[in-house]
This record gives C-alpha cells, sequence and structure tokens, in this order.
C-alpha cells in the first residue's frame, strides 16, 4: 500500500511538473470509472482531489495572484465559507469536515487556482477544454465497448431501463444496435455520472463544440466528436434537447442585424419541441420538468418553514464512507438545490456569481463573436440548465466550469487589450 501510494504520488507530481494545473482535466473524466472497479481502496478514490491539492501547490509555491479579479476571489471564498459552515450547522457532527470540504472548499479553491493560472497563462482554458475533450470522449469509448459486452467494466447506473427508440424502427439500426422485439433499446451507462440525464446533455455538449472549435490547428479535433455523441443518443435522454437547442442559439447570435427576430422564432420553435416532441416513448420535457421538478419543488416548499426558507433544510452527503440526509430533500433541481440546501440568503449570494460570469460571456459573444467566446456562453448555458445536480460544485462536471470562467476572464482580458490598442491607432 505505502509503495503503491509512493509511485502515485511520483508520478502525480512528475507528471504535473509539466502540465502544473491541467492535471485535473485528464482524471476527473475518469473519475467514476477508476472508483468502482476499486471502491475499497481509498487512493484511488482521493486520486482526483489529489490532482487539486497538487496544483493548489504549484499556485502557492508561486505565489502570484492576479489581484485585478481580488473582489472576485474573495466572493468566491465567502460563497465557500458560508457554504461550508451552513452545511456543518445542519449536519451537527464534525466527523463529516472532510466530506464537506471536499464537498464545498476543494472545487472553489481549484477555481481560484486555475483563474489565476489562466490569466498568467491566456492559453490555459482552452487546453483544458481539448484535454477534456479527449478524456471524456476515451470515457465514451469504454462506456460504449461496455455497453455492446466488448469489455466488462462495473457500471456507475446499475437499473437503467429499456426505453422505445425511434433508432429500432429501423431493420439495419434495429439489427446493428440489439434492439428488442417491441422496438425497445436498453440504455447505455455513460460511466461519468450518477445523472444520467445531465451526463448525456454535457457529452453531446462536448461533441459539439469539439465539431464547432476544429480548425487548421485543431483538425483531429472533430473526430472526438463520434464516440461522444453516440454514447449521449444511446443515454435515451430527453436532456439531450438542451445543448441542441442551445446551439441554434449560439449560431444565431453570429446575425447580430436579424437576432431578434430569430431569437423569437428559436423560443416559439422551442416550445413547440419541448411541449409536443416525447423522445423514446417518454412525456414532452415541459411534462416531464412540470411533473417532476416543479411537483418536487412545490411539495418540498408546502413541507418547511420559514427557518429552512432562509436558510436550507441541509446538504446531500452521499459517499462511501459519509451518509447524510435532511428530513426534506430534493435532488433533480440543478443550481436551486443551494437554495434548498442552504437557504434563500446563501443562494442570492451564489446566484449573483452566476450572473457575473453570464452576463459577461454573453457581452464578449456579442461584441467578440468569436467561436471560442461563443463555446464558452454555450457551455454555461447547458450546464446552468441541467436538473440533475449543481455542476458549479459537483464532481466530474466542475472541471468543465473552472474552464468556462476562467477561458470568460482571460477572453475579456484579451478583448480589453484589443480595445485599447484600437482606440490607441
Amino acid at each position: 500500500m505505502v509503495l503503491s501510494f509512493l509511485t502515485t504520488m511520483f508520478f502525480l507530481i512528475h507528471f504535473s511538473y509539466n502540465h502544473r494545473y491541467l492535471l485535473p482535466f485528464y482524471i476527473y473524466p475518469f473519475m467514476f470509472v477508476i472508483r468502482n472497479q476499486v471502491p475499497e481502496n481509498i487512493l484511488i478514490i482521493l486520486l482526483p482531489e489529489l490532482t487539486l491539492l497538487i496544483a493548489t501547490t504549484f499556485f502557492l509555491i508561486k505565489k502570484k495572484i492576479y489581484l485585478d479579479q481580488i473582489n472576485l476571489f474573495l466572493f468566491l471564498i465567502i460563497f465557500s465559507i458560508l457554504i461550508f459552515f451552513t452545511s456543518l450547522l445542519h449536519i451537527s457532527n464534525i466527523f463529516f469536515i472532510p466530506a464537506l470540504i471536499r464537498q464545498y472548499i476543494l472545487p472553489v479553491l481549484f477555481f481560484i487556482v486555475f483563474i489565476n493560472a489562466s490569466l498568467n497563462k491566456n492559453e490555459l482554458p482552452f487546453e483544458a477544454l481539448k484535454i477534456c475533450i479527449y478524456s471524456f470522449s476515451i470515457v465514451s469509448v469504454i462506456a460504449l465497448l461496455n455497453h455492446y459486452n466488448a469489455i466488462d467494466v462495473i457500471g456507475v447506473n446499475n437499473s437503467l431501463r429499456f426505453r422505445p427508440s425511434f433508432l429500432c424502427l429501423n431493420e439495419f439500426s434495429s439489427t446493428l444496435l440489439n434492439c428488442t422485439e417491441l422496438n425497445q433499446l436498453q440504455r447505455l451507462d455513460p460511466l461519468v455520472s450518477g445523472s444520467v440525464g445531465s451526463a448525456a446533455a454535457i457529452l453531446l455538449m462536448l461533441g459539439i463544440i469539439s465539431i464547432f472549435l476544429s480548425n487548421y490547428n485543431n483538425k483531429y479535433l472533430k473526430y472526438f466528436s463520434l464516440p461522444l455523441i453516440l454514447s449521449s443518443i444511446l443515454t435515451l435522454s430527453v436532456s439531450i434537447l438542451f445543448p441542441i437547442i442551445y446551439f441554434a442559439l449560439i449560431i444565431l447570435i453570429k446575425y447580430k442585424k436579424y437576432f431578434k427576430i430569430l431569437m423569437i422564432v428559436l423560443i416559439i420553435i422551442s416550445f413547440l419541441i419541448l411541449t409536443n416532441l416525447g423522445l423514446y416513448g417518454e412525456r414532452s420535457g415541459f411534462e416531464y420538468l412540470n411533473s417532476s421538478i416543479v411537483y418536487s419543488l412545490s411539495k418540498h416548499f408546502a413541507k418547511i418553514d420559514i427557518s429552512a426558507f432562509l436558510f436550507g433544510s441541509g446538504p446531500i452527503v452521499d459517499s462511501n464512507r459519509y451518509k447524510f440526509f435532511p428530513e426534506n430533500f430534493v435532488i433533480d433541481v440543478g443550481i436551486l438545490r443551494v437554495f434548498l440546501e442552504n437557504g434563500l440568503l446563501i443562494f442570492i449570494f451564489f446566484a449573483s456569481i452566476l450572473i457575473y460570469f453570464l452576463i459577461k460571456n454573453y457581452r464578449l459573444a456579442i461584441k467578440f463573436p468569436s467561436n471560442f467566446n461563443r463555446s464558452l456562453l454555450y457551455i454555461l448555458l447547458v450546464l446552468l440548465s441541467m436538473v440533475h445536480s449543481n455542476w458549479f460544485i459537483t464532481p466530474p462536471f466542475m472541471v468543465i466550469y473552472a474552464i468556462v470562467i476562467s477561458g470568460i476572464l482571460v477572453q475579456y482580458k484579451l478583448s480589453k487589450r484589443v480595445k485599447t490598442f484600437n482606440e490607441n491607432q
């Protein structure tokens, strides 16, 4: 055990010496695949967090803080401390401190570290995005091979059922995909999260991004879209509609003159799709949201008092060694989980951070409409819309949030340079 630990640490330090702050983007996509194979190995379980600590160590050694963003860093630190102590008060058990540090402190700490690193080395967000595309694509290949029994990997979701699918209507595709006689298809386990719907949407988003950002300098990037898109489709999740609709929005931004008219048309079409189209024999997207999320929220608020409204009902902690579930909780409400778990006051604080980045990103996409700037807005919109978890601080997709917020700040800094240069001409 000691030897394996030392070997792993040597590998991480040597590897990260050359890649510094990028190591988490290699490891986090494989988090569930690795953990499920050796669930009792504490070193493997903590491997993703070790990569965050290594990145933080480099930052502390360098001791270079980008002072222009000191107010943002203070906001992030205050949010992290508030949500940590509020959660600890709800649990009232000091033995949960390591779990809460892992859940609330480390992700935000890494955001600050990676923002600093990116502002000093501007290509880091794009490099990190490419690494995530490569890594999630490899996991998707593993998921596809596992789905068709070419390999045997312990799954993340073992209770996925069959669903009717239009993919089974054609005789050739029906045979290729092993459809049943009832034209049903087994849902694919994407192996990246317990939230299959969110995983499907984010994988499709990365697949679309890999095509959108493909150019002469990144000509092989588009090929990694194939397993990402295929695995997302085979999850048979309605959530894949969201990245499709948002990508249409990103394309429309290019047409500034007709943007408002086109936006109205897109809203009408999206509304018709979400209210009338039922994929995979399921309810429409609107019916799903109304019967699950809206119903769960109304039921939750009917049970709680004013104290729980203001300060939350307590966090959900669900890991191998730590389990805590408050008396009243709802899982599938996305970023609203901060509201339900920690109360309105902390949620307002959290929402202000998200709105800050959303406005900044929107302005960048409008005034400096490069493919990368529009991609950042696209990724942010998809992540914010996912209802199965708060991916801002939840692995493995919280590393994509780190890419987005760092990329926004880097591109904003570069745009100011361009603006100053043009004014001096």
